[in-house]
């Protein structure tokens, strides 16, 4: 059982029904959850499907979190103790509030230090906010996403695509993101850019297939950190985890550039 101790309540707020409990000491029945390990009294707050009656429990200090698995699964360390983080694990969107529009600011810098000639197409374009920046740039952006979200095509998974651009541009979901590296860099006639986690540059597995075969011509460092929120929530708190912009340019050669981008775009088109 759960032991109440010394240790302050963790809060735990996911989008959805608002409900608490602070007993610390009966068992809970959570739906298809992730596990985190810390022994303190705990508050639940806005915790969606908190009645199903489904797999996974609270017991040992085991507190386990919404991890649903395949296309249904959102990071529910999202507002872990109170405070906004960014997505460390961005699993695939849901038709939902599990969906993590990216600031028009992040997208500004990428068009302002990188030209683009010829069409965009936008495949991972949610509710349009990059789609927006983009148009501003070239003619010609097409915008498709997996799942509806009022704009652009909708249905069309870019994992299987085979339609060619001259350019594509996107932020991917997380748990997607090797898949659209993959498909991208053979899709993309002149240039592919994708907004990930710098620390998407870590790992054995990465560095022996993607980078070992095609790296990236340049990567964009943000110096002012990014937050995602899903749509509709109250924006307030800051990022943690760094982002950037990696580019794959037919026309670049030699080996992968590391270039930084100047402060005060969050503040100029925020």
């Amino acid at each position: 059982m759960i032991g109440q101790g010394d240790n302050p309540p963790m809060k735990l707020s996911y989008l959805g029904k608002t409900r608490k409990d602070t007993t610390s000491r009966r068992m809970i029945r959570l739906p298809g959850w992730n596990r985190v390990r810390r022994r303190c009294s705990l508050s639940f707050e806005n915790m969606r499907q908190f009645d199903s009656p489904t797999s996974g429990c609270l017991t040992n200090g085991l507190i386990q979190l919404p991890f649903r698995q395949g296309d249904d699964a959102m990071d529910a360390t999202y507002n872990l103790s109170g405070g906004f983080k960014p997505t460390l694990k961005r699993f695939a969107d849901l038709d939902g509030p599990d969906f993590f529009p990216t600031p028009p600011w992040a997208t500004f810098a990428l068009v302002d230090n990188e030209p683009f000639r010829g069409d965009i197409w936008e495949c991972a374009c949610g509710d349009g906010a990059m789609s927006h920046v983009l148009e501003q740039a070239v003619p010609r952006v097409r915008s498709s996403d997996l799942y509806r979200r009022g704009y652009g095509d909708h249905g069309v998974d870019f994992l299987d695509a085979r339609q060619k651009a001259d350019n594509i541009i996107t932020n991917p979901p997380y748990n997607s993101a090797e898949g659209f590296v993959r498909n991208g860099t053979r899709l993309a006639k002149r240039k592919f850019a994708l907004l990930l986690r710098l620390a998407f540059l870590e790992g054995a597995n990465r560095a022996n297939t993607i980078f070992a075969k095609s790296p990236p011509s340049r990567v964009w460092v943000f110096s002012e950190r990014i937050t995602f929120y899903p749509a509709g929530a109250e924006r307030k708190g800051s990022g943690t985890t760094a982002y950037a912009w990696f580019v794959w340019d037919r026309d670049a050669a030699g080996s992968t550039e590391l270039r930084w981008f100047k402060p005060g775009y969050k503040a100029q088109y925020s």
